[in-house]
């Protein structure tokens, strides 16, 4: 499905919301994640990155033996130090996601001056957990959850492991504790220890495939910049994305630069 207006946008979503029955008749609703390109797959940047997948423990280990000169509180959990290690563009095995298509199709086509295609994915959390997660009933773990600690890098002998114990991507609650990820809805997905897409997890779990609801709704790269306009004048501007004083600055350079206010 391609669309070219915010309008068939919202339609196309709805729909999807509609046909799953998420409304308001459940207490988890989609997540959505855009990508500026449509062609890329649904992998984290640790696996897409120049920079070796392997070198997640070292990468880890310096962040956190450097990161207390910046920060006031220690996490507790592994995890918890990729979220901040996410924050700041560190690559991760994590996938950010959003409860918003709106926030969504922000990302997406923020990047309105190139002119390949974009899009937003649409998934069902619990349907990918039902498939992935380790446990006897669906859920979407918060990072005390025990069966978080297989995508925890482990000490083994006081030797730090260097990929963790879960293998397929699980859908998973952050603890939305600073500004942005508050205000974007944040969620993740975190993968474990192989490069496997999720959507195109056939040969790891066959036809259990199927069962995995996820959608891609296709952004027309001539469309981009109208798109960003409307959603713009609908109120999802920089500084509500990214609500801290770059935000702002980088919404008051688009608003008034001749990239968007020229045809």
């Amino acid at each position: 499905m391609k669309v070219s207006t915010l309008g068939e946008y919202i339609d196309v979503v709805e729909n999807i919301i509609d046909d799953w029955k998420m409304d308001y008749r459940t207490t988890v609703h989609p997540w959505y994640r855009g990508q500026s390109n449509a062609s890329w797959d649904l992998v984290p940047s640790i696996y897409r990155n120049t920079l070796k997948r392997s070198f997640e423990r070292e990468m880890a280990r310096d962040f956190i033996l450097k990161a207390g000169a910046f920060t006031k509180t220690k996490p507790e959990y592994y995890l918890e130090w990729l979220y901040i290690m996410q924050h700041y563009g560190l690559p991760t095995r994590l996938l950010d996601w959003s409860e918003s298509y709106l926030f969504a199709l922000y990302f997406s086509v923020q990047k309105f001056k190139t002119p390949e295609d974009s899009c937003v994915w649409i998934l069902d959390p619990w349907s990918l957990n039902d498939i992935t997660l380790n446990i006897d009933h669906v859920t979407i773990p918060t990072v005390e959850h025990d069966e978080l600690r297989n995508y925890e890098l482990k000490y083994n002998n006081n030797f730090l492991e260097k990929v963790p114990d879960g293998i397929l991507p699980i859908a998973i609650r952050p603890i939305q504790n600073n500004p942005r990820i508050l205000a974007q809805k944040g969620t993740f997905t975190v993968h474990g220890a192989q490069a496997i897409p999720i959507n195109n997890m056939e040969q790891h779990i066959g036809t259990k495939v199927n069962k995995i609801r996820l959608r891609k709704i296709q952004i027309a790269g001539s469309s981009k910049k109208r798109i960003y306009r409307e959603l713009f004048k609908s109120g999802i501007t920089p500084s509500v994305v990214f609500p801290e004083l770059s935000g702002l600055a980088d919404e008051l350079k688009i608003r008034y630069s001749g990239d968007y206010t020229k045809l």
